[in-house]
């Protein structure tokens, strides 16, 4: 028996921030990567202007999981999505906070060229804006330390930035 939108109670099925996102999406996402055994949930996902949609989760799911089913409910592709439990960031390998929260998770588009790689944030590739955030330039010093010399000048006389690079 599959999981209908209809199910979801006071859930409404449409995404208020995509409207052309409907209850179908929901339906789409039901069912998929999920242990059925498991009662599963509607989980809110909000982003910093409202709701992205509504997905249907397991709740011992691990973010990953997670991810992919945000990625076919709304088209945001896994790499770019940063999510949050309120204040705290999410990282793909842990399971889904007990209990969920009620208000949902934040899900946080990033710039394909924020989206760390192996090697971490590519300063050499990344835009004038990019090169100028402090929290990304941390990120890609981090990685490789040679990465400092890409980065906004501000940031290069930056103490903290030049120690940690």
């Amino acid at each position: 028996s599959s999981l209908r939108a209809s199910d979801l109670g006071p859930f409404p099925g449409a995404c208020a921030a995509h409207p052309s996102h409907s209850a179908m999406d929901v339906e789409y996402v039901a069912g998929r990567g999920m242990d059925i055994s498991s009662p599963l949930v509607p989980l809110e996902v909000c982003g910093l202007a409202g709701r992205w949609c509504i997905v249907v989760v397991d709740p011992t799911a691990n973010v990953s999981t997670v991810k992919q089913q945000i990625a076919m409910a709304v088209g945001v592709p896994v790499a770019e999505q940063r999510l949050f439990a309120g204040m705290r960031a999410l990282s793909d390998d842990e399971s889904l906070p007990a209990p969920l929260p009620t208000d949902g998770i934040t899900l946080v588009r990033q710039t394909p060229e924020e989206v760390p790689t192996a090697s971490g944030p590519d300063l050499f590739t990344a835009s004038v804006a990019a090169r100028s955030d402090r929290s990304f330039v941390l990120a890609a010093v981090r990685h490789n330390g040679m990465a400092l010399r890409y980065a906004d000048p501000a940031l290069r006389a930056d103490h903290e930035v030049v120690l940690v690079a």
